[in-house]
């Protein structure tokens, strides 16, 4: 498989100024290239290094700080590259591949000064993590530029990311490290709500931006897949779509079902053909958005298709992962505390919001009634029925509960082959 070239000439920004501009820190493989495309220039028309500074975007006294810090701008870099092929008349096939010989070699960029410098890993090629940072950052992501708190002087350059499930935000962590060398640590948000991840990073902003075309600010009804990951082989839209569907994406609470919506029609079209193309066909597509949240709605119930999406799409040992497994293969832990097992549903299905029903809500039902019918757990929990009988079935399947006939009423109980250590 060729390798997909990533063009960090686009990481330049005219409006960047100063120390705010985008360099490259030049290791030994890269200034040996730069050297030898100044040699060739100098062959063929001598320069001065005022002459040299000014194509390349520098004052000759940056030039020279620079040339000693063996720190270049970016664009700094692309212009010289524009010059040697100018002057040596070269094609622009010939010109192509010089950009990309002498991008492969760049390994770091950095930016700022002082307590605002940063640097990082700088990936040069397409990798499955990058299409998975694309997909978090259109699921659940947000771009936007702003001032620090603490100095309103220095701009923001933020990148922010939510979800209930931190384990999500570890794996997106681990994502950001592998591919920027860059440690980030979820946080739980002062509500108690949800977790997230915010850090403030223009060259990673940039990349998101610039490369991958995620808009910046309100994106919810325009985002799309990324042009770069569209064109490119399965393996890195499939990639993308995995990470979309671990931030984006739910599991059926009552039933087996796998659902993703956004308000972006063009998303939900990206969606649909990925799918298509890996041989999976959805058994629902909303024609309209949701009214009550401007959704349009994707859905699979097929069982086969279900089993074969786990296999393509499922990020492994995640909270969703875990509770697709639960669906698929019902409760495996065999243990007969009744404890336990509210526990270890607890931990699967966690409350999302205060207001949210759990699988352990329903069964600590049973502490104040050792039988209950269904309207009874219905008012209880002032559900619609359909939604309590789909959980009624859901437990029963998993032999947490049983139920019988009682005169004219169907009613449940607990498994009396599970045991419990108070309550219940």
């Amino acid at each position: 498989m060729n390798n997909i070239r990533l063009d960090l000439f686009k990481l330049h920004d005219e409006n960047d100024k100063g120390r705010g501009r985008i360099k490259v820190i030049v290791n030994k493989e890269l200034k040996l290239a730069i050297d030898e495309l100044i040699k060739e220039i100098k062959s063929h028309k001598k320069l001065k290094i005022k002459e040299f500074s000014r194509n390349m975007g520098f004052s000759r006294t940056l030039f020279y700080a620079h040339s000693k810090r063996r720190r270049f701008y970016i664009s700094a870099l692309k212009e010289l590259i524009k010059l040697w092929s100018k002057l040596l008349k070269k094609s622009e096939i010939e010109t192509n591949q010089k950009e990309i010989e002498i991008q492969y070699k760049i390994k770091k960029l950095c930016c700022g000064s002082g307590n605002n410098f940063i640097s990082i890993t700088c990936p040069n090629l397409l990798t499955e993590d990058l299409c998975k940072i694309a997909g978090a950052i259109v699921a659940d992501g947000n771009l936007y530029i702003g001032r620090d708190k603490k100095n309103k002087k220095i701009r923001k350059w933020a990148v922010k990311i939510a979800d209930h499930y931190r384990d999500n935000l570890e794996i997106f962590s681990d994502w950001i490290n592998k591919e920027f060398g860059l440690q980030l640590v979820p946080k739980m948000h002062k509500t108690g709500d949800y977790w997230f991840i915010e850090f403030s990073n223009k060259i990673i902003f940039y990349y998101l931006s610039k490369i991958f075309d995620i808009p910046v600010g309100k994106k919810s009804g325009i985002v799309k897949l990324p042009n770069m990951i569209k064109k490119s082989p399965l393996n890195y839209k499939q990639a993308f779509l995995k990470a979309l569907f671990l931030f984006d994406g739910g599991i059926g609470f009552y039933r087996c079902e796998i659902k993703f919506g956004s308000k972006s029609m063009f998303l939900i079209k990206d969606v649909v053909n990925i799918l298509e193309e890996s041989g999976i066909k959805l058994d629902y597509i909303s024609k309209k958005p949701n009214p009550s949240n401007g959704l349009f709605q994707l859905a699979i119930w097929n069982k086969d298709k279900i089993e074969k999406f786990n296999g393509l799409f499922m990020e492994p040992k995640t909270t969703k992962s875990k509770q697709l497994d639960l669906h698929i293969n019902g409760l495996r832990y065999r243990g007969k505390n009744l404890n336990d097992i509210m526990d270890k549903l607890s931990l699967i299905y966690p409350r999302a919001r205060k207001s949210s029903m759990t699988f352990k809500d329903i069964i600590e039902l049973f502490n104040k009634s050792k039988f209950l019918t269904k309207k009874d757990i219905q008012k209880s929990m002032n559900r619609h029925e359909r939604n309590i009988s789909a959980i009624l079935n859901t437990l029963e399947r998993w032999d947490i509960l049983i139920s019988q006939k009682q005169g004219i009423y169907k009613v449940w109980s607990i498994n009396s082959k599970l045991k419990s250590k108070g309550g219940v």
